[in-house]
């Protein structure tokens, strides 16, 4: 399967790294948005499966990967206009499906805040993948509930401390990738790793930029985009978490899939963060339905995708 590189550049000035892979002759392209410490590697496992069915367009968010961090401060509304971008520059015309793992999910409510007017007419289906529409400064990170509250300040206060000696400490998290990843696997997967998905994460993670890292956390914790909801009702949408995912719990995709009438909700078993590198055969099952859905009604009737009535809760 044939790739092609090439770089979106952001009105702050932000250089995205964008991959346009899969058949460029499919009705439909399918635009994925990584989450928070990753890159456009984290979709290694999707994109066989789904550049099979449609047009990809994979781009490494803001300050990740091959992107640069661009002027102006992080938030996820900011976000959400890098993906409006990519999307006029890489896939001006047709319909798209948006899938989201995470942070980039987040992007994509930001998006449906701020440009309503492309759900249920450019955005043909949405995916929202171990996600949250916000309040994430409560979650539990696999601690009980004081110890986690002191975890979040600790991050808070600490991180920008470590972007003040960034070079300093970015030397000694490319020699400590490895530790870093055994001390944070409890909360990024549930079952035995793959080799593969392993190595795909501690990379990915070890790239991350510490200043990256602390812009980009107080705008994850500042997220909340609940209003935003009725807006992706307007297209097919799949929410995904696993069962043990203590970063974006389950109780958040249910959220989710509550104010999302058009939602199927998806919980995992034994599945933790990071779904679409542990658990890729569930998840390019789910996402190739998506597709499928959002294809025939994006070019069947009218053109336009016709959101769905009712909402299944199911468990793969």
């Amino acid at each position: 399967m044939s790739a092609q590189a090439t770089t979106v550049t952001t009105d702050d000035g932000a250089r995205l790294h964008v991959t346009v892979a899969g058949d460029p002759d499919a009705p439909l392209t399918a635009v994925l948005c990584h989450g928070y410490m990753l890159d456009a590697t984290a979709w290694q496992f999707q994109v066989p499966d789904l550049g099979r069915v449609s047009r990809l367009v994979l781009f490494d968010q803001r300050g990740h990967g091959r992107s640069t961090l661009g002027a102006a401060p992080v938030t996820v509304e900011r976000l959400g206009d890098d993906l409006r971008q990519v999307l006029g520059a890489t896939a001006p015309t047709g319909p798209v499906v948006l899938v989201g793992h995470s942070m980039g999910g987040m992007a994509i409510m930001a998006l449906a805040s701020a440009c309503p007017e492309l759900f249920g007419t450019r955005v043909a289906g949405t995916a929202l993948l171990s996600t949250s529409a916000g309040q994430l400064n409560g979650t539990p990170m696999g601690l009980p509930p004081a110890a986690a509250r002191v975890l979040h300040l600790a991050l808070a206060t600490g991180l920008p401390r470590l972007a003040r000696v960034p070079r300093a400490v970015d030397t000694v998290r490319r020699y400590t990738g490895r530790i870093a990843f055994l001390l944070s696997r409890p909360l990024l997967y549930g079952d035995p790793v793959d080799p593969i998905a392993a190595r795909l994460t501690i990379q990915a993670m070890t790239r991350v930029p510490t200043m990256t890292i602390a812009a980009c956390y107080p705008a994850l914790m500042a997220h909340d985009q609940l209003a935003a909801l009725p807006v992706l009702a307007r297209c097919p949408v799949l929410v995904a978490v696993g069962a043990q995912d203590q970063i974006t719990p389950a109780s958040h995709s249910a959220t989710l899939a509550a104010g999302i009438p058009s939602a199927d909700l998806a919980v995992v078993p034994r599945a933790s963060h990071l779904l679409p590198l542990e658990r890729p055969a569930e998840v390019n099952r789910l996402l190739l339905e998506l597709v499928a859905r959002s294809t025939a009604d994006a070019v069947g009737g009218n053109g336009l995708p016709r959101a769905r009535a009712r909402r299944r809760r199911r468990r793969p």
